[in-house]
C-alpha cells in the first residue's frame, strides 16, 4: 500500500508535464556533443536463424538544432563498406544519404524510404534519426511503472497521412521514464490499428553525469506479425566532443 501511495503521489506531481515537453527533454538527454561507437546488429528470423552485422558509428552535435551521424558497416564482407549519413534536425526535415560500394556514390534518400528496413532488420531507416515532436500530435494517456521507474505513456499520431506512410506506422505509444527522460519501450501500430512492432530498451548508459546525458546501448525490436526480431547492441561507446567534423560529409561517406 505504501509503494502504491508513493507511485500515485509521484504521478500526480508529473501532471504538469506535457507530452511534447517530455519528448523534447528526452531528445536533449540523448543528444551527445560527440561520440564514437562500435555496434552489433543481430537479425533473427521467425525460425531462429540469425545474421550478424558489425557497425561503426560516429555522431556530433553541430548546434542546438543539428546532430549529424555516420554509420558504416564493417562485417561481414557482404555488407562491408555500406554506410549511411544522417543530418538530424530538431525543427526541419532530416537529410539522409546511403552509400552502396557497388554503386560507387552516395544517394540521397527520399522521405518515403524512412519506413524501409534498415539493412534487412526490423529497425527502419527512420529509427536511425530522431523525431520532431512538432510533426506529431502527442498526448499523455497514463502513467505506468516499469521496474523502479515511473513512465509517462505517450501516444503519438503523425500529423498527416503522408508522414504516417513515410514513418511506416499510424500510431506509436512510448513508455518514457520521467526520471531520466529516456524511453524504456514503445509499441507501433499499423493503419488497421493492429500492433505491428514492439521495441524494448535493454540497456542505458549514463554518458555525462553533470549534464545527465544518456545513450540507449541496447535495443530490441520484435515484429509481432512476422515473428522476426532484431537487436542492436553497443559493444563500445565513447563520449568524444572533438570527433572529426570531416566524417560527417557525403564525400567521406562515399570513400
Amino acid at each position: 500500500m505504501k509503494k502504491l501511495l508513493i507511485f500515485l503521489l509521484l504521478a500526480a506531481c508529473l501532471v504538469a508535464e506535457t507530452a511534447d515537453g517530455i519528448l523534447e527533454k528526452s531528445r536533449d538527454r540523448l543528444s551527445l556533443p560527440g561520440s564514437e561507437a562500435v555496434m552489433t546488429l543481430r537479425i533473427t528470423s521467425s525460425n531462429g536463424r540469425q545474421r550478424v552485422r558489425k557497425i561503426a558509428m560516429a555522431s556530433k552535435l553541430f548546434d542546438e538544432d543539428l546532430e549529424k551521424r555516420i554509420i558504416r558497416f564493417v562485417e561481414p564482407s557482404t555488407v562491408a563498406g555500406m554506410g549511411m549519413l544522417i543530418e538530424d534536425y530538431k525543427t526541419e526535415d532530416d537529410n539522409m544519404w546511403i552509400y552502396l560500394p557497388v554503386k560507387g556514390s552516395a544517394r540521397r534518400m527520399k522521405s518515403s524510404e524512412k519506413s524501409s528496413s534498415f539493412m534487412g532488420s526490423e529497425f527502419t531507416n527512420g529509427d536511425m534519426s530522431g523525431l520532431d515532436p512538432n510533426e506529431f500530435n502527442s498526448t499523455i494517456i497514463g502513467y505506468e511503472k516499469i521496474g523502479n521507474y515511473i513512465c509517462a505513456v505517450i501516444e503519438s499520431v503523425p500529423s498527416t497521412e503522408e508522414l504516417a506512410g513515410n514513418m511506416g506506422w499510424s500510431r506509436k505509444r512510448t513508455w518514457m521514464d520521467t526520471t531520466r527522460f529516456v524511453p524504456l519501450k514503445a509499441h507501433f501500430f499499423n493503419t488497421g490499428n493492429e500492433l505491428k512492432k514492439e521495441m524494448t530498451v535493454l540497456d542505458i548508459k549514463l554518458m555525462d553525469d553533470k549534464q545527465k546525458l544518456y545513450s540507449l546501448t541496447g535495443m530490441r525490436i520484435k515484429n509481432i506479425q512476422s515473428g522476426r526480431s532484431s537487436t542492436l547492441t553497443m559493444d563500445r561507446i565513447e563520449l568524444n566532443p572533438d570527433v572529426n567534423s570531416d566524417y560527417f560529409t557525403v564525400g567521406y561517406l562515399s570513400k
